[in-house]
């Protein structure tokens, strides 16, 4: 598998400066998109994943609304592939998704509903990065209470 090369470590960190990211919320960004610690550990197609990513970051700043505070200052959008693993697994625990299916309308209303009671988000796309990991985890941690109340 590639590695990365010099280059794209100074790409990454140039974006990463643009973007506003500290150190701490770098790592975090690290870790949800590509499940690793440093850029150094990037391979293969893990590391256009992650300039992607900062560059789709960078061209939501320039977007936001005059007045608002600093575009430096905003966390980091829940990426697709949590949106998509959140919708997935809340499909399988939840009792919407086993009634009416995973896709349906009540099903989408109770998981609004369980972001907003546990994590004060009006819907998934709302999700910081870090609170999506969260709703993964909380999510998972559902589906295995319920595992073992049926065995």
């Amino acid at each position: 598998m590639m590695k990365i090369s010099k280059g794209q470590i100074k790409k990454i960190k140039v974006l990463q400066r643009a973007v506003g990211l500290g150190d701490d919320g770098y790592r975090e960004m690290l870790w949800g998109v590509a499940r690793v610690k440093s850029c150094k550990d990037l391979k293969g197609p893990k590391i256009s994943l992650v300039i992607k990513h900062l560059e789709k970051c960078l061209g939501k700043q320039g977007s936001g609304v005059r007045g608002q505070g600093s575009a430096r200052n905003l966390p980091l959008k829940a990426t697709e592939a949590q949106l998509l693993t959140i919708r997935r697994l809340w499909g399988r625990v939840s009792r919407a998704g086993q009634e009416w299916g995973p896709e349906s309308a009540q099903a989408h209303q109770a998981l609004k509903a369980f972001l907003w009671g546990r994590f004060k988000a009006a819907a998934p796309e709302w999700l910081t990065l870090a609170q999506a990991q969260r709703v993964i985890e909380a999510i998972k941690a559902m589906g295995r209470r319920e595992q073992a109340c049926n065995m």
